[in-house]
């Protein structure tokens, strides 16, 4: 069975559909496999390396080529694994320290919710996957942008097509699905092991020209309005108008129940409670955590990219989305914040709104 890579991109300005766009590019089979044969050491053709190097994918040296991304592949796994679970425990004991401050914080949002879902809305999601990534970029820890010579900005990340590498990275709790509106954000946050019924994967979906039968209901609806008609009229409907058709969508998804909100909504008239958490988790793991990701990077010296001589911020961008996966899922298995819905089709997650 030949190699093969599941690839996963920061798409900041990737540009179009071209031969200068690794979308486009890692389409074919034939460069796919040609990075595997790099990486075995394989002769790889001229014409398929100038191909890749187009993509800042490989860089040509005079010995033989290398990769020029991340890329994990399954003999990493017991590495990356013990890596994680072992600095994600120092991150959670880290957080039982100020555990009830936090608590008195939320106690302040007054929005009919426990403090455990706050917690994983506010602190799993939007806290480690939004506001710390700010953070650690602002200290130049992480990237979140990389500009090649084509002019196209992107990071390219791989992982091996491995069954068991595959299922760990998509059990990470750290998967954040935002269908945005001018005012508003609909998200779901959990893991990625399956397809979840929400807007922003029903948009992708509808995109892709392949509507699952899961959204069936959904599209009979949805189908005669333009992406944008829907994030004006779902503004409108969170702002009182009535528009049977996008209370119906917001029913469906379980956003809304009898066309009455049942998810938490944080508006801005929460945000300066919010702000106030945000502050003593800076003051209590900002720089832990720095450390932290500077002993977990050292750990991994003998994984394969590490060999590469890459970029350490863009490593790093992958190793913080391992280890807040991993701190999330025992925050949940401590009964710290909630317990996500699960289901073997859609994986476990739970979903609010953002007013932005």
């Amino acid at each position: 069975m030949e190699k093969d890579i599941d690839f996963y991109y920061y798409d900041v300005d990737m540009g179009a559909y071209d031969e200068y766009n690794p979308r486009y590019v890692f389409c074919n089979d034939i460069y796919r496999k040609a990075i595997f044969d790099i990486v075995d050491g394989k002769k790889v053709n001229e014409e398929c390396l100038r191909k890749l190097n187009d993509i800042d994918a490989v860089q040509i040296k005079e010995e033989a080529p290398t990769i020029n991304f991340p890329l994990f592949i399954k003999e990493d796994l017991p590495f990356i694994n013990k890596a994680t679970k072992d600095n994600a425990r120092k991150v959670v004991d880290r957080i039982k320290i100020i555990y009830d401050d936090l608590c008195n914080i939320l106690v302040k949002l007054d929005n009919g919710f426990s403090n455990k879902i706050n917690m994983y809305h506010i602190i799993c999601g939007n806290y480690f996957d939004g506001e710390f990534f700010s953070y650690l970029e602002e200290r130049g820890i992480v990237a979140t942008s990389m500009l090649h010579p084509s002019n196209r900005d992107y990071i390219i990340i791989g992982y091996e097509k491995d069954e068991k590498l595959q299922e760990w990275n998509d059990s990470l709790i750290c998967s954040y699905n935002n269908f945005r509106t001018n005012n508003y954000r609909f998200c779901s946050f959990g893991n990625a092991l399956g397809d979840r019924y929400d807007l922003y994967r029903y948009i992708r979906v509808r995109e892709g020209g392949n509507i699952l039968p899961m959204f069936g209901d959904i599209h009979s609806v949805l189908k005669r309005y333009e992406e944008d008609e829907i994030k004006i009229l779902l503004d409108d409907v969170m702002n009182g108008v009535v528009n049977d058709d996008m209370r119906n969508i917001l029913n469906l998804f379980g956003y809304f129940k009898n066309n009455e909100s049942i998810v938490p909504i944080y508006t801005k008239q929460h945000y300066h409670v919010i702000n106030e958490l945000y502050e003593l988790l800076n003051k209590m793991l900002g720089e832990y955590i720095v450390e932290v990701l500077n002993e977990m990077y050292d750990e991994l010296a003998d994984i394969y990219i590490m060999k590469l001589k890459l970029n350490k911020q863009i490593i790093m961008n992958e190793l913080w989305h391992m280890l807040f996966g991993s701190v999330n899922e025992i925050l949940i298995q401590d009964g710290l914040v909630a317990t996500p819905y699960t289901s073997k089709d859609e994986g476990c997650y739970l979903k609010c709104i953002w007013e932005i």
